[in-house]
C-alpha cells in the first residue's frame, strides 16, 4: 500500500504540474490561417490584428521564407518600404492576476541583398483604459539567423480590463522602411497560476490518500 501510496501521490502532482502550473492561455496566434493560409504582401485583412501605421507582409510556408517549417508568420516592414505597426483588434478579456506575454522573433536584415542595418521594435501591451501595462524593446542582436527566439514579458493586471498588444517596428510609424524588417509569430497570452494553488493542493494530497487507504482497507 505504501508503494502505491507514494505512486499516487506522483501522479496526482504531476497533474497538476503538467496542467495548472503552466498556466490558463486566454489568446494565441499563430497567423497560419491567414488569407486561407497563403502568403502576401502588405496585408491588412488579420483576423485578429490591423496595420495602424505602414504596411506589414504575411510571408512563409514558401513564399518569402526565412524560416522555413513555421507556417505564416508577419514581416512588420512591409514591401512598400513604409515601417508598419500592427495592433491586435481581438478581444482579449483579463482578470486579475500575473501574465506571460509571448511570441517568436526573427529577422531579415542577415538575408542576401538586405543593406544589413539592425532591426528595432517597440512592444507596448495596453489595458481597455489606455494604461500601459509592459512595454520592451526588441532589436535584430534579439534574434537569430536560423531559428525564431521565443520573447517573453511578464505582466500584472490588477483588474478585469481588456488587452490590446502593438507591435511598433522602428524607426517611427509609416517612417522610411527598407523592407527587411523584424519577424513576428506565435503570439500567446497566459495567466499565471498563483503559487499557493499548487501549494494547497500538496498539502490536500496527505488527506487525499488517507480517504483512499480507509476506502481499500474497508472494501477488504
Amino acid at each position: 500500500m505504501k508503494r502505491v501510496s507514494t505512486v499516487l501521490a506522483w501522479v496526482l502532482v504531476s497533474g497538476v504540474l503538467s496542467t495548472g502550473a503552466e498556466g490558463s492561455v486566454v489568446f494565441v496566434d499563430n497567423f497560419d490561417g491567414e488569407n486561407g493560409g497563403t502568403p502576401t504582401t502588405n496585408f491588412n485583412g488579420y483576423s485578429n490584428w490591423t496595420t495602424t501605421v505602414g504596411s506589414t507582409d504575411l510571408i512563409g510556408s514558401g513564399f518569402f521564407d526565412v524560416y522555413p517549417g513555421n507556417g505564416l508568420y508577419v514581416d512588420l516592414d512591409g514591401t512598400t518600404s513604409e515601417a508598419g505597426t500592427l495592433e491586435s483588434t481581438a478581444n482579449i478579456p483579463l482578470t486579475t492576476g500575473q501574465y506571460l506575454f509571448e511570441f517568436d522573433l526573427g529577422d531579415t536584415n542577415f538575408l542576401p541583398g538586405s543593406p544589413g542595418t539592425p532591426n528595432g521594435m517597440t512592444v507596448t501591451l495596453f489595458d481597455s483604459g489606455g494604461g500601459v501595462l509592459a512595454s520592451a524593446n526588441f532589436d535584430s542582436s534579439d534574434t537569430a539567423a536560423n531559428m525564431m527566439l521565443t520573447q517573453s514579458i511578464p505582466f500584472d493586471s490588477v483588474s478585469d480590463t481588456g488587452l490590446t498588444i502593438q507591435f511598433l517596428h522602428d524607426p517611427a510609424p509609416g517612417g522610411p522602411g527598407d523592407t527587411f524588417g523584424l519577424i513576428i509569430d506565435n503570439v500567446q497570452v497566459t495567466l499565471i497560476p498563483e503559487p499557493g494553488t499548487i501549494a494547497l493542493f500538496c498539502l490536500a494530497i496527505p488527506g487525499m490518500l488517507g480517504r483512499r487507504a480507509r476506502r481499500n482497507s474497508n472494501s477488504n
